[in-house]
């Protein structure tokens, strides 16, 4: 499988989201160089270092698109407000992983060939969860959020604040995880639109925190306000 990206300031209590352990959740990686099936588990590594390099690293432009739309909805910020140094507090702070664990087709926006959302992936996906101890995921995408339900069938799901929008508790420590549309979607995508999803997946871990006896970080609402919109 691909081996996750996990920043250097995870869990740390003073990283850019205050401690929280946020996991963000790709549905999986394309290549032109490779082939569909092929395996180079340091691929998502090379990715994350190659977008935080900026205008010097080798991304494709689209691929560019999607790490900086992350990166804009995590700060809150839009991408042209951020520095350097900002992109790389926030990906220091998070873990990123795809869920796919093969390249799983040759052109950007090609879905996975239906063999590989069974078996491997879904239980690579809980290995992840419960190695990274992760308290909140974030999915991206409508179709990966679907498909991880058939994969993992037992995982609790529950509506949050009076919307149609559904949660669901996965790994050993109930991460809870919510999707949002893949950010590589085009028109409909902004981080106005998104951001309160991230808002609520940090309350809800808040609120477990202090039912377990830890407090919230000093400045944890400020850090849950609505950036504007990045995209």
């Amino acid at each position: 499988m691909f081996h996750p990206w996990k920043g250097g300031q995870w869990g740390l209590s003073d990283n850019a989201l205050g401690g929280r352990r946020l996991l963000v959740l790709g549905e999986s990686h394309y290549s032109r160089k490779f082939r569909v099936w092929d395996r180079h588990p340091d691929m998502t590594n090379w990715c994350v270092a190659e977008f935080l390099k900026g205008a010097g690293g080798e991304l494709r432009p689209e691929a560019r698109r999607f790490y900086a739309k992350l990166t804009s909805l995590i700060s809150g910020r839009p991408s042209d407000t951020l520095s350097a140094d900002d992109r790389r507090n926030i990906w220091d702070s998070i873990t990123y992983y795809n869920y796919i664990p093969w390249i799983a087709a040759n052109e950007a926006g090609v879905a996975p060939p239906e063999a590989m959302w069974h078996g491997e992936a879904p239980l690579a996906f809980q290995h992840i969860v419960g190695r990274s101890e992760a308290e909140a995921i974030i999915v991206c995408g409508s179709r990966l959020w679907a498909r991880m339900q058939e994969g993992l069938p037992g995982a609790p799901t529950f509506e949050f604040e009076g919307t149609q929008r559904r949660a669901r508790l996965y790994g050993p420590d109930k991460a809870v995880a919510a999707p949002m549309w893949h950010p590589s979607a085009g028109r409909g995508w902004s981080t106005a639109r998104f951001r309160p999803v991230l808002a609520f997946l940090f309350r809800h871990l808040e609120d477990q925190r202090v039912r377990n006896g830890h407090p919230p970080p000093p400045d944890a609402e400020q850090r849950l306000e609505v950036g504007a919109d990045g995209a």
